[in-house]
């Protein structure tokens, strides 16, 4: 789920569009990974992802350029005339993010979900990621384990499996046509019966106006046989007050969700990553730089779905903080700002929560991609936030 690796370039352009009070800047981010397109994550080898040694990498706010059906910030948009937000849950989507390369592992709290659900009695989590195995067929992390996915169905938890990240390659760049990457989409479905689908669009070669079509195309096809239910992840800019300028999603994520509306797919959630923002935005604390992102994009979304109440825009929206420490280390989302976020999340009936990951959520010194470090106890991130579906 991350931006590991930003180039220099990229992060000076990212400082300079948040001293510019236009909001004109555009900074197309860089692929943040080339490594394979077989089952690691965001993050490659020394990232979240990849082996337990490398760093955690999560989010991060790229202001990518200008894009069809897009906005810079949250300043005008594109209506869509398609399809819909999801219908609003009866109350705020909690799950967690898992590594798929976590099961087995002893440099975790837990070995699979089975084990983390009997230590916490989690109810859901979000399984991450599914990529291209090369081809265009899915990658088998989470089919190799369908046995622990079932036993933790069975035992009453929720599934989500996330699809794309920072790093390797997307089933949408690796199909040749929407049929083709329906089809995948479909198999995977088959395969693991989950069927709470989202999509993490990171990277910039999976944001251009064709893939933007060719992925809302075959999501409207694969929902349509199979009831899918499809949610985006996207980065987040918090709002930039000195400046007045609005934050929420970038104009080429939001292009993203133009697309999937225009093609009819009816969208569950719009999920924000609130981490590595790379800016001080006034030294606001994370929670205050999350919420002001999730706030300006609910009138994004406002502006793409004709007539979204207030209630609307927010049950459709998310929230995903990376826990502790993020990848710009002056980045630290504390307890309190966990505490601070849940009282948002509840006040405003939010969609989903969630958190970059459950397998951080441990005490400890080291590499960002095992620990938080941030926090004393073992899963105090999860009591802090699993309030929000309480």
């Amino acid at each position: 789920m991350s931006h590991p690796s930003r180039s220099r370039a990229f992060k000076l352009c990212l400082a300079l569009a948040a001293a510019l009070s236009t909001g004109g800047l555009a900074c197309g981010g860089p692929s943040s990974g080339d490594t394979s397109g077989g089952g690691t994550s965001s993050g490659g080898s020394g990232g979240e992802g990849g082996s337990p040694d490398g760093g955690a990498s999560t989010g991060g706010a790229s202001t990518g350029g200008t894009s069809a059906g897009g906005t810079t910030g949250s300043g005008g948009s594109t209506m869509s005339t398609g399809g819909t937000g999801g219908a609003a849950p009866s109350g705020t989507d909690y799950a967690p993010y898992f590594y798929t390369w976590g099961w087995g592992s002893d440099a975790y709290p837990f070995t699979d979900l089975s084990d983390l659900r009997a230590q916490t009695g989690i109810a859901g989590v979000t399984l991450a990621f599914v990529l291209s195995d090369g081809g265009c067929s899915a990658t088998q992390d989470i089919q190799q384990h369908k046995s622990d996915v079932d036993a933790f169905v069975a035992a009453g938890g929720k599934l989500k499996a996330s699809f794309g990240g920072a790093a390797g390659t997307y089933l949408e760049n690796a199909c040749p046509d929407a049929a083709s990457l329906a089809g995948a989409i479909g198999a995977f479905v088959d395969q693991t019966g989950i069927h709470d689908l989202d999509f993490d669009v990171e990277q910039w070669q999976a944001t251009s106006p064709e893939i933007n079509a060719l992925r809302a195309q075959a999501l409207a096809m694969v929902q349509g046989q199979k009831g899918v239910q499809i949610a985006f992840t996207l980065p987040a800019i918090p709002h930039d007050d000195a400046n007045g300028v609005a934050g929420g999603v970038p104009a080429d994520s939001l292009a993203v969700v133009a697309s999937a509306l225009d093609a009819g797919v009816k969208v569950s959630h719009v999920n924000l990553m609130t981490m590595d923002f790379y800016g001080n935005y006034g030294n606001k604390t994370m929670a205050e730089k999350s919420i002001s992102a999730v706030v300006d994009c609910k009138a994004q979304l406002q502006g793409l779905i004709p007539g979204l109440s207030d209630q609307g825009a927010f049950a459709m929206l998310g929230a995903t903080p990376m826990i502790g420490v993020n990848d710009d280390p002056a980045e630290i989302f504390t307890l309190a700002d966990a505490a601070s976020l849940a009282s948002f999340a509840k006040q405003n009936k939010l969609g989903l929560v969630a958190f970059w990951a459950i397998n951080r959520d441990q005490p400890g010194s080291g590499s960002l991609g095992i620990y938080s470090m941030s926090q004393d106890s073992l899963y105090a991130f999860h009591e802090a936030l699993k309030v929000v579906a309480e």
